[in-house]
């Protein structure tokens, strides 16, 4: 007799997932990095008050040059994602959906292309690290681009640019 296959069949499929929408291959010098590099900084709001420990948030509403309105926000969180909504439809598009414990860690902005950039860091399974850097077309309201690359081929984030006088 045939024990119960469906705690293995979900584990497969969690795997599958995972390997799915992760990113794959660690680049130096692919072109999203330059972007990245040259792109402004959006700063964090500061630290959520509703998570524990202390993450950063980030929440700003930026005005497009055909004047729509769209609020970039999200956490510096495990499992968190950098969202944007947009304010005339009220529709809210992900830019990142990570898992495990990958989690954003930094935002820019290309304001001339209206570009969005977030970098995400952190251990697939606890285990292997991974960075990735994500570009969203504001106007397009789409992902274009998802890329593994190597941390130290990367800018210091802009929160680590600047003074951390609101902690707590």
């Amino acid at each position: 007799m045939m024990g119960n296959h469906k705690p293995l069949i979900l584990t497969v499929i969690a795997l599958f997932s995972l390997v799915l929408f992760a990113c794959s291959g660690s680049s130096k010098t692919a072109p999203i990095i330059e972007e990245y590099r040259s792109a402004a900084c959006i700063l964090p709001i500061g630290y959520a008050k509703q998570t524990y420990p202390p993450t950063l948030e980030w929440d700003q509403t930026l005005t497009l040059r055909d004047g729509i309105a769209v609020q970039i926000h999200g956490l510096e969180a495990p499992g968190a994602r950098i969202a944007v909504k947009y304010q005339s439809s009220g529709a809210e598009v992900g830019v990142t959906e990570m898992v495990d414990y990958i989690y954003p860690t930094d935002i820019r902005i290309d304001n001339k292309r209206e570009i969005l950039y977030v970098k995400t860091d952190g251990y697939v399974g606890g285990i292997t690290k991974r960075t990735c850097l994500f570009a969203f077309d504001l106007n397009k309201r789409a992902r274009i681009l998802r890329e593994e690359v190597d941390n130290s081929a990367l800018p210091p984030e802009c929160v680590k640019t600047k003074s951390e006088n609101n902690k707590h």
